[in-house]
């Protein structure tokens, strides 16, 4: 395997590592055990197949998003829908980046309801930097998963 091909599934790896642990323990539900194991669980998927790991990552976040918009079954729709219209088209395109850029959008959407949402501006400019495989189209899908991460929440505020 070629080295550029070998260091941008470690990128994947590393991604899919990161994006899990802010997700889910910045919407805290889980214990932090299970976080962990699903977080080092998603970045081994990733290795092989970002879109299904993008799929765990998608569905153990649901439970934790819809328990801090109040237990709102609207909250399980929308993660439901966001999994369905990303992970589909993804896992038949086979296109790294485009699982990355979801994968850092939504951890961009989720550090927004934190003091620390300074970070999530350049994490979404950096996703159209990384030179992957569908990285053009993984900076758009990336906006859409930090927007469908932050905007409940957002509406949920006024």
């Amino acid at each position: 395997m070629a080295f550029r091909a070998l260091l941008s599934r470690a990128l994947v790896v590393i991604i899919f590592l990161a994006s899990p642990l802010i997700i889910y323990n910045l919407l805290p539900f889980y214990p932090p055990s299970l976080m962990i194991f699903v977080a080092v669980a998603s970045a081994g998927i990733s290795y092989r197949w970002p879109a299904v790991a993008l799929f765990v990552v998608l569905l153990f976040a649901a439970p934790a998003y819809s328990y801090q918009v109040g237990g709102e079954l609207w909250a399980l729709a929308v993660m439901g829908s966001l999994a369905v219209a990303l992970v589909i088209p993804l896992s038949v395109a086979k296109l790294p980046g485009a699982a990355v850029g979801c994968a850092v959008g939504a951890a961009a959407g989720t550090l927004m309801l934190t003091s620390s949402y300074l970070f999530s501006i350049p994490l979404l400019a950096g996703i159209g930097l990384i030179r992957l495989r569908g990285s053009t189209a993984g900076a758009g899908l990336g906006v859409f998963a930090f927007l469908a991460f932050y905007l409940p929440f957002l509406f949920l505020a006024d």
